[in-house]
């Protein structure tokens, strides 16, 4: 990381909103913990959802299913970037030259390519098959990377506090 990128990410650190966070007796405890409701709220919906494209509960009406949970998935992808970045600015220095921080956000933005992917070019065509009807290949290549990257996700964050 370069020193001026590691100077504003200290910058960021030292700011009023990240000395607060960071020596608030409550306010980061908090923020973890909206950051877990948030990953529950946004993977557990992504995850039944994906497993329906893999042909998991054929008997459930994709579209329907997809109407149901999406308004959860969008909730928890709210509270988690919201949260996330509060985190983020409380420590931004060291984070910022976290393996696992950065390889999370990595993942994070390839889960977010996977899902333009599979709204776009595949998702449509899964909604309208008939109940019980196998999701074309494409969208169930789709619904296992999402799956298998949202796992990464969760395994890196994980990690942060673990391994520089």
């Amino acid at each position: 990381m370069s020193a001026a990128l590691h100077d504003f990410w200290l910058a960021l650190s030292q700011s009023g909103l990240g000395l607060w966070i960071a020596g608030s007796t409550w306010v980061y405890p908090l923020l973890e913990i909206v950051h877990v409701v948030g990953l529950g709220l946004l993977f557990g919906p992504i995850v039944l959802l994906d497993l329906r494209i893999l042909g998991i509960g054929r008997e459930l009406p994709l579209g329907a299913l997809g109407r149901t949970v999406l308004p959860c998935v969008w909730t928890g992808f709210f509270l988690n970037a919201t949260s996330g970045v509060l985190l983020f600015v409380s420590n931004a220095a060291e984070l910022a030259a976290n393996t696992p921080f950065r390889i999370k956000i990595v993942l994070i933005a390839l889960a977010g390519l996977n899902v333009l992917v599979l709204h776009r070019r595949t998702y449509a065509r899964a909604v309208s098959l008939a109940t019980g009807a196998r999701a074309p290949n494409a969208a169930r290549a789709a619904a296992t990377a999402s799956i298998c990257l949202w796992l990464g996700v969760i395994a890196a964050g994980r990690m942060i506090a673990y391994i520089d």
